[in-house]
């Protein structure tokens, strides 16, 4: 499962250029202080919190039944097949022009594959927003879905089953983008009003919670930073790992 707020603390200074640095702190009363508060932090309740509300959704969402959206809902610049074929070269008799446009669309659809792929890492930080009725999934903080327009009943729906799969999502070194987007596509459909309602308010209460986290966090990496003064560029080199 990939963590929304893995501690900035957890890059290896040993690898950076402060390591000297490191050394001098390691063992410090400053540094004692700065454990205790990363602890306390760890423990929080808001943490425990949301692996419950992960927990029943994912219950949930295990007695529905599933469908796969089309690749040009995911994708919603993605020319479909049909569209294709009204601009394909004029030359072209009419099977000519479904093979040259079925191969533009494989073509178009690998390129947005691949822009997913390009984003993902064994470390990244998967997400999902619903804001002002549009749909994103995100990769560490980057929109590699977005512009997906939905009512509100659906979106918050859809946002939830969204969020359970940045939970639980495996990234290793081989995924490809492809993997991702299908999982995506496949929405949950639902015949029990109780389970939507249940979905959308669980999503409500997960939704505050990682609002909170994300603040809480920031603290934290604020004053990590103060303690071993780093500068704005420091700290980007260091969360690039």
């Amino acid at each position: 499962m990939v963590d929304l707020h893995r501690s900035f603390i957890s890059k290896s200074f040993l690898r950076s250029v402060w390591a000297l640095e490191y050394e001098a702190f390691k063992g410090s009363t400053e540094e004692t202080a700065l454990v205790e508060r990363l602890r306390t932090w760890a423990a929080r309740k808001d943490l425990t919190a949301r692996r419950d509300i992960l927990v029943k959704l994912e219950q949930r969402l295990a007695t529905v039944r599933t469908r796969n959206k089309a690749e040009t809902w995911l994708f919603p610049k993605l020319a479909s097949k049909r569209d294709l074929i009204n601009t394909a070269p004029m030359r072209l008799d009419d099977e000519k022009k479904r093979e040259w446009a079925e191969q533009r669309y494989e073509l178009d659809l690998a390129a947005n594959y691949d822009a997913i792929t390009a984003r993902l890492r064994p470390e990244a930080i998967l997400s999902a927003a619903f804001v002002a009725g549009e749909l994103s999934f995100l990769i560490d903080g980057i929109p590699v879905i977005e512009r997906i327009f939905v009512a509100d009943s659906e979106g918050e729906f859809i946002v939830a089953q969204w969020k359970v799969l940045a939970a639980t999502f495996n990234i290793t070194e081989n995924t490809h983008g492809q993997k991702l987007a299908n999982a995506l596509r496949k929405i949950a459909v639902v015949d029990n009003p109780a389970i939507i309602q249940q979905v959308i308010e669980l999503e409500a209460e997960l939704s505050a919670i990682e609002a909170e986290i994300l603040n809480r966090e920031v603290k934290i990496n604020t004053l990590v930073s103060r303690l071993y003064e780093l500068s704005e560029a420091d700290t980007k080199i260091i969360e690039r790992g």
